[in-house]
């Protein structure tokens, strides 16, 4: 049987990078993880070696996996091509006619998303994964996977998790009310201003964190530097 990235145990180690529970370099031993999660060690290491595929995860010479050290430069080309992707697929959608069909299935699965009660960080990974199945032409989707997981991954890492995503879920409902509505030169310029927003964000992280010791917790010690202090 195929190994699917919808596995359980492949979502819940996405979801762990993606909220930052793994430090750049830190190793990733599948026994541990295995304990952890309470599966066997095969699905762990078959979602590993998938991850790796999507850059977020690293197994140099085979030697052991460990959370990727994602360069700051790959991250901002990654979100200069989410957006274009985006903003392509929106003005293709509008160009054929389809954008209230597509604008119809996106708000209702968008919805009760928004309207659940779990935590911004989480609520947020899924409305991006929704965007994704909704608003991209399908060869565009498998691509999108892998340069959103680079860009978020090094966000959560480098901004903190809870207060941030908070803010980019409040943001990704403005877009998404424009997208119903049927605002779609609204809803381009909208994403065009969000992904630049993140570019911005990527290069004053960096720049925090090269004068930060490399070896500062940012997740557990819930160090939010989204903020201008730090706090």
């Amino acid at each position: 049987m195929t190994f699917e990235t919808q596995h359980p145990v492949f979502q819940a180690l996405r979801e762990r990078l993606l909220l930052g529970y793994w430090l750049p370099g830190m190793a990733l031993k599948p026994t541990d993880i295995a304990d952890e999660l309470r599966v066997g060690i095969s699905p762990v290491r078959e979602a590993l070696i998938r991850l790796t595929e999507r850059d977020v995860v690293q197994n140099v010479n085979h030697k052991g996996f460990s959370a990727r050290r994602i360069d700051p430069d790959q991250a901002i080309l990654f979100c200069k091509m989410l957006s274009q992707m985006y903003v392509d697929s929106i003005s293709g959608f509008t160009k054929a006619k389809l954008i209230d069909k597509v604008a119809a299935s996106f708000c209702d699965e968008i919805r009760p998303i928004y309207a659940s009660n779990e935590d911004p960080a989480t609520l947020f990974l899924k409305v991006g994964e929704c965007y994704r199945r909704a608003l991209l032409v399908k060869q565009h989707r498998h691509i999108a996977d892998h340069v959103a997981d680079v860009v978020y991954v090094y966000l959560s890492r480098a901004m903190g998790t809870r207060t941030y995503y908070g803010d980019l879920l409040v943001e990704s409902q403005g877009i998404s009310t424009l997208i119903i509505e049927g605002q779609h030169k609204a809803a381009v310029r909208a994403v065009r201003a969000y992904f630049r927003r993140r570019i911005t964000e990527i290069v004053q992280a960096h720049a925090r964190l090269s004068r930060m010791p490399s070896t500062t917790n940012l997740t557990r010690s819930h160090v939010d530097l989204s903020r201008p202090d730090g706090a």
